[in-house]
């Protein structure tokens, strides 16, 4: 009898065994089947771009995405598609998400222009570039692209990393500034040996800031010429140049000075 009561024992483990086996079987193939042979409530239906766009379109992203209608959900690889989609000059960020039945969530964030830099390269020929608000430059500037922004001029391509970001930082301050927005920026030029300079748009005025040193920096020195403003314009026309580099006074022209 004990014999017996063993050998039903180990029968029954053997089908538990089996059992086991044919559902972890099933549930491979059934898995596999899944993911080759994916039902339509899996298959991509849709790629929803939640943001609002300003230099981009939504047929744009979804090409860089390379994601398509009918791509098994369960398979896409969210950093994948994110890095397509990155490689893209004019986005920032971009954040993926996936919501069934089977819809493709797509958050961007785009490079916003704050500048155009203006480079010769090795050829001496100068182009334009597009240049963001931290000091990044992300692409050449194209006929389509937006142009009205100060020009950096003057910075040699191995000055970029260290003048640029500085330069961008200035330039970002003075759209705080009341009087800047009312005379506008037209161009910054760097000069190694000279320093700094801008152009305001209207009137035309060159402001000479100079190397960036002693007890002013440029931004106390562009609020120096803010607070002698209604001064400077006692003369009743305004004046071609105002230099800003004495750290003591400002001295002011109304003609522009020849080399």
């Amino acid at each position: 009898m004990r014999i017996k009561n063993e050998k039903l024992q180990k029968t029954g483990r053997v089908l538990v065994r089996t059992f086991q086996a044919a559902v972890f079987a099933a549930a491979v193939f059934g898995t596999v089947f899944v993911f080759r042979h994916p039902p339509s409530f899996l298959r991509v239906k849709e790629i929803v771009v939640m943001s609002p766009l300003k230099h981009l379109t939504e047929f744009d992203l979804i090409r860089l995405s390379e994601v398509k209608k009918g791509d098994n959900i369960l398979t896409l690889r969210l950093q994948d598609v994110r890095e397509r989609v990155l490689r893209y000059p004019w986005v920032k960020d971009v954040r993926l998400s996936k919501r069934f039945p089977a819809r493709l969530f797509m958050w961007v964030e785009e490079k916003e222009p704050a500048a155009l830099l203006d480079l010769a390269g090795e050829d001496g020929v100068t182009e334009l570039f597009l240049v963001s608000g931290e000091g990044k430059v992300f692409k050449k500037l194209d006929a389509a692209d937006p142009k009205d922004f100060p020009i950096l001029t003057g910075l040699a391509a191995e000055e970029i990393p260290e003048r640029l970001p500085r330069l961008m930082a200035l330039v970002k301050s003075l759209e705080t500034s009341e009087l800047f927005n009312e005379l506008g920026v037209s161009e910054a030029r760097w000069d190694a040996r000279e320093g700094l300079t801008l152009f305001t748009k209207e009137p035309c005025i060159q402001l000479t800031l100079g190397p960036e040193g002693g007890k002013l920096v440029w931004e106390e020195r562009l609020q120096r010429f803010a607070q002698a403003w209604s001064t400077i314009q006692g003369g009743g026309r305004a004046p071609k140049v105002v230099d800003l580099s004495l750290d003591r006074r400002v001295v002011v022209r109304n003609e522009v000075k020849q080399d």
